[in-house]
């Protein structure tokens, strides 16, 4: 692809542009999954110094807030699963999504 703008340019674009390009594209794959490991220990430390803090205070608004950090956890293995048998058991011949008929 840098080949070709180099050429449409009249060489307007190096080889380094290229490979900074590249690797600008490689890492922005890896950002998402950075974020979504960093949300998973935030939620975990969260629900363990709520579970703390109610345990303690025996606050039932604590509790309230530790429920809800329970639910936070819950839905976020539920997309971890989805996620994870969506690219384990897709039938290879079929679409994974398809139109409702």
């Amino acid at each position: 692809m840098c080949e070709a703008r180099h050429d449409l340019r009249g060489g307007g674009q190096g080889a380094s542009a290229c490979v900074a390009r590249a690797s600008r594209h490689a890492g922005a794959s890896t950002r998402p999954q950075f974020a979504y490991n960093v949300s998973w220990v935030v939620n975990i430390l969260l629900f363990v110094a709520k579970g703390y803090a109610w345990w303690f205070s025996g606050s039932k608004a604590v509790l309230a807030s530790l429920v809800d950090s329970f639910v936070d956890l819950v839905s976020q293995m539920v997309i971890f699963i989805a996620e994870f048998q969506s690219k384990v058991r897709a039938p290879p011949l079929r679409p994974r999504l398809t139109t409702l008929e």
